[in-house]
């Protein structure tokens, strides 16, 4: 099981593609001391915080409120109750709908709940305008408040392009010229349907008539969105074809739409495995509306086109929709595509250097030091104060030979209830499992640059890595 006296970092994952390669990145770095890491399934490593005694917590959802009312403060102060302190590192830490009075009221009413931070959280945003907000919400702990950007954004340069040579490779060889196409649109197209859709998790209120509103107006906006891309694949499959197009959906949508009109068109493929980075960086042209992929494709100097055929202010996803080369119709998306090697110096493409408020957002923008050395150096002060991490193995080894058993028998049982197998497949997009061979693939690449780092596996949810 786990070592009894190594101090524990937990970095648990809710999406294995958005999260895992840059956390494990980050336990490289970690690893230069003798630290014990275990990464899993958030909610899996949740339920194995109870057995561990003092440690460190990296991850989002344990101060956050829910759309429905909710918070996750039980979880919080579970976990602290332990002495395990809490990392707070947003995944959708600068991508908000709206203006800037829309992201102030999402920051300090949904992100972060005031009344569980205490001295021993630590809240780390992607920009300097997040950090002010949360400073002002929680002030007498504004001093564990750090602006450190978001080291997703890092593996875009070039002293980490080692980590996905052989992907790019291997992606060039099977697609020559491609036109990458990243779509955001589960709040229409959803995995789940629209019960999810429109549902409290994702702010539907039936109880609140303005908040109703709005929720139905984004989900009508997103869905005129979805239906006018559909077009434009179709077009642009016609107009080019000794191009290929690729689908990355969002792993919160439902691929069956996808499949369905695509099934038979031989220049047009639906791919959502692996990190999304390595699909960029092979990539001729990327095509969004409203997508954080946008931004890693703007690290990555990639010819962008953001496709926005409708604008609402409310319901503008402001970030991502202010990089590249802004088209309204399906004409100027072919003349940009025609252009492209020129798009870059176009003097319409637009760039976040050239906006303030984009600036304020995303501090990897302008910063020269890795998002990976600051969050790295902040772990290391505040595991220096702690005591020793506790273990306890026996108890941990009864609690996952009780899971596995539970779960052999929801996976016996769950066909028969026709909402619990499509609620788990959605689940299953999102976090598949560790595939063995891919994260040994990934460990010897980082074992040639960086410590040299030892791998157990406990679950295909559950891994634990050393120092060798």
């Amino acid at each position: 099981m786990l070592h009894r006296n190594k101090f524990k970092i937990l970095l648990p994952i809710e999406n294995i593609a958005r999260e895992f390669d840059y956390k494990l990145i980050l336990s490289s770095y970690l690893l230069e001391r003798d630290y014990e890491i275990i990464i899993a399934q958030h909610d899996l490593l949740f339920s194995i915080s109870k057995f561990i005694k003092n440690g460190v917590y990296i991850g989002k959802n344990t101060m956050t409120r829910l759309n429905n009312g909710k918070w996750f403060s039980d979880r919080h102060h579970k976990i602290k109750a332990n002495n395990i302190s809490i990392f707070h590192l947003d995944e959708e830490g600068a991508v908000y709908y709206g203006r800037e009075e829309d992201w102030i009221k999402k920051i300090s009413e949904l992100r972060v709940d005031k009344y569980a931070f205490d001295e021993n959280d630590f809240v780390l945003t992607w920009g300097n305008f997040q950090a002010n907000v949360f400073k002002e919400n929680t002030s007498a702990y504004s001093n564990k408040i750090f602006c450190t950007g978001h080291p997703k954004f890092d593996l875009l340069k070039k002293k980490y392009s080692f980590f996905y040579e052989a992907d790019v490779r291997r992606i060039k060889n099977e697609f020559e010229n491609y036109v990458l196409v990243n779509t955001n649109f589960a709040h229409f197209n959803n995995s789940l349907g629209n019960k999810d859709s429109l549902s409290p998790r994702m702010g539907y209120k039936v109880d609140n008539d303005d908040e109703r509103i709005t929720s139905i107006n984004q989900w009508s906006y997103v869905g005129k969105t979805f239906l006018d891309f559909i077009k434009l694949i179709t077009a642009l499959s016609i107009e080019f074809s000794d191009k290929h197009f690729v689908i990355r959906p969002h792993p919160s949508e439902s691929l069956e739409i996808y499949n369905k009109i695509f099934d038979g068109v031989k220049n047009v493929t639906i791919k959502r495995d692996g990190s999304v980075i390595p699909w960029i960086l092979a990539s001729d042209i990327v095509i969004h509306d409203g997508c954080t992929t946008a931004l890693e494709a703007y690290f990555a100097t990639k010819p962008i086109i953001n496709y926005h055929p409708h604008h609402e202010e409310k319901t503008n996803l402001y970030l991502p929709n202010k990089v590249g080369i802004k088209c309204h119709d399906i004409d100027s998306v072919k003349e940009a595509i025609n252009n492209k090697d020129n798009l870059l110096q176009n003097s319409n493409y637009r760039r976040l250097e050239e906006d303030t408020l984009s600036m304020s957002l995303v501090k990897n923008i302008s910063n020269f030091e890795d998002s990976f050395y600051q969050i790295k150096n902040l772990i290391h002060a505040e595991i220096d104060k702690n005591s020793q991490s506790r273990v306890q193995n026996f108890q941990l080894k009864f609690f996952m030979t009780f899971r596995s058993a539970i779960n052999f028998l929801k996976l016996i049982f769950r066909p028969l209830f026709s909402e619990k197998q499509k609620d788990y497949l959605a689940y299953k997009a999102i976090f598949p499992g560790f595939d063995k061979k891919l994260v040994k693939h990934k460990i010897s690449l980082l074992n040639k640059h960086s410590n040299h780092i030892d791998i157990k596996f406990l679950s295909d949810q559950i891994i634990i890595l050393n120092k060798k």
